[in-house]
């Protein structure tokens, strides 16, 4: 009975363990298995959402089939016209300050190339004359603080809007005109390393010809701006994001299975459904937030893109990662595995257009090999 019994411990420890070789001191009953194990450490997922999590509110979905995603901000200003006489002109050039920063985040700036592909800019103008008038702006720009950046409306930084007149007093005529990567060149303006401000610098006056005489002043006009960023890049930007496996406990195997390491592999297999390819890093983390090691340069392939920047179907990335054995002793000891990825297009004319929907997931799993030392009686007895 006491040999079937141990027949049956043996048996389960090698088929759990996955034994290649076993030596037995059959003196003080010592049993040593050598062996490899699989082991799974976590996963992770990013999305868009993460890339830009510090503004995460200000992104949207425009369309759920195809859920396109764009950072948008809406500014409205109330603004009193007068009439000035000979000149007609009943708003004298202002400037419209638009932060970028409360837009986009002043960290994903400092730490992107955001070479947003058509950034559109809508306004709205509602004149509260019966006169025909026009919007006259003499630039669009943007500006990092120390260099500037304009629009271009055919060769020139200028352009005039004609103002659609109210139908009758107490009411409004509305005229909406939008600025974007064809009309204005606005890409243009993101070219800007680290942009922090968008401006607009107008003014509105009588159109030729018409009669303001019937016109009562002071009255109040009212101009909404909206800035839309979809997601969508051109070639050459580069984005950044990190994502961190939690409560690790690579030495649960230690504590646990009595093993001790001799050798430690990791298989990282990326499943990327994102329109890009990613160089990442991987950092191994203890209890403390100290860093045990990291491993640098890894290449993450991109999925196939067509014309637009789309991601086709995902695409799998297997790595397989060698600790030599001062980092095995130490990797065990690993609390948290922080992923950094840098990010750009499938080649350097690729663009890149993300949509919600993408993303790209890590699987991470150990191959440990090493030693668990047991006495037969210790077996036997529990």
């Amino acid at each position: 009975m006491r040999h079937l019994k141990l027949t049956i411990i043996m048996s389960i420890i090698l088929s759990v363990w996955g034994c290649t070789k076993m030596d037995y001191n059959t003196l003080d009953k010592n049993l040593q298995l050598h062996t490899t194990i699989a082991m799974p450490i976590g996963q992770s997922q990013v999305t868009v959402f993460d890339v830009f999590d510090s503004i995460k509110d200000n992104l949207y979905g425009s369309d759920k089939e195809k859920n396109y995603v764009f950072l948008t901000f809406t500014d409205t200003n109330t603004i009193e016209m007068m009439n000035s006489g000979t000149n007609k002109i009943v708003i004298p050039e202002r400037e419209q300050i638009l932060n970028l920063t409360q837009i986009i985040g002043d960290e994903v700036i400092r730490k992107n190339k955001l070479y947003f592909y058509n950034p559109i800019v809508t306004m709205t103008f509602k004149n509260p004359l019966t006169a025909l008038l026009n919007f006259n702006i003499s630039s669009v720009y943007a500006t990092n603080g120390t260099d500037v950046v304009y629009a271009n409306f055919n060769g020139t930084p200028t352009t005039t809007i004609p103002l659609i007149p109210s139908p009758q007093n107490g009411q409004f005529g509305d005229t909406e005109f939008t600025f974007d990567r064809t009309n204005g060149g606005t890409h243009l303006l993101f070219r800007l390393q680290e942009p922090k401000e968008l401006g607009i610098k107008y003014s509105v006056e009588v159109a030729p010809n018409e009669d303001i005489s019937d016109e009562v002043f002071p009255q109040t006009a009212t101009l909404i701006t909206t800035v839309k960023l979809p997601f969508h890049f051109d070639a050459k930007s580069e984005l950044r994001s990190i994502d961190t496996i939690r409560d690790v406990n690579l030495d649960l195997a230690t504590q646990e299975g009595g093993i001790e390491f001799e050798e430690l592999n990791l298989e990282l297999k990326f499943h990327n459904h994102l329109p890009v390819q990613t160089n990442a890093t991987i950092r191994f983390i203890d209890m403390l937030g100290n860093e045990i090691c990291r491993k640098e340069n890894i290449s993450v392939d991109s999925p196939e893109v067509d014309a637009n920047g789309f991601a086709q179907e995902p695409f799998i990335t297997d790595i397989l990662i060698k600790f030599n054995s001062s980092e095995t002793k130490e990797i065990k000891n690993t609390k948290n595995i922080i992923i950094e990825y840098a990010i750009t297009g499938k080649t350097e004319d690729s663009q890149i257009n993300i949509k919600g929907t993408d993303w790209v997931k890590l699987f991470i799993s150990a191959y440990i090999k090493g030693t668990v030392n047991q006495n037969i009686d210790d077996i036997i007895n529990k």
